[in-house]
């Protein structure tokens, strides 16, 4: 409906543009992945932010691990090298789970094309996607919050202090 017309405006606009080829993810990309990573993070300062630290770690066991991981992957190639690329697996026979979304942030509206070209070529028969927390990254929020989710689901974090009790209890 019209609450997507942004998200259709920005894949229409990313076709005009850019030839590109959509290509499920197998070990032949994972280096190119890698280096997009790398890329990435170079840009968004990754070495200064804990989060992102933990986050490219994570990333790297997962590209070269999603085959044991039973991981499913897509990329988009522009003049045959990745520019994007994402991975996610079954939660429950209606769910489908994005774990990573990365893309060169030089091509305009290329997120929404992976998230795209990913859910219609890999997960199509999946009634629902979850694409897992903000991390508490307002950036990452809004974009999430973009695709109008069903419902979110509110986590909290509770600290036990040495004691036992919890950090924000009153003593």
């Amino acid at each position: 409906g019209r609450r997507y017309h942004r998200k259709r405006n920005h894949i229409k606009q990313f076709k005009e543009r850019y030839t590109y080829q959509y290509v499920p993810l197998t070990a032949d990309y994972i280096s190119q992945c890698l280096e997009l990573e790398e890329e990435w993070c170079h840009l968004r300062h990754c070495e200064v932010n804990p989060g992102l630290t933990n986050e490219i770690i994570a990333i790297k066991e997962a590209l070269t691990s999603f085959e044991k991981l039973k991981l499913k992957g897509g990329a988009i190639l522009i003049e045959g090298k990745v520019q994007a690329f994402t991975l996610g697996e079954p939660l429950n026979p209606e769910t489908v789970v994005i774990h990573i979304e990365k893309a060169n942030p030089a091509f305009e509206g290329l997120y929404a094309m992976i998230n795209q070209a990913f859910l219609e070529n890999e997960w199509s028969h999946f009634t629902y996607v979850n694409r897992e927390q903000d991390l508490g990254e307002e950036g990452l929020r809004k974009a999430k919050e973009s695709y109008f989710p069903h419902y979110l689901v509110h986590k909290y974090k509770i600290i036990l202090d040495r004691e036992g009790g919890r950090e924000d209890e009153e003593k």
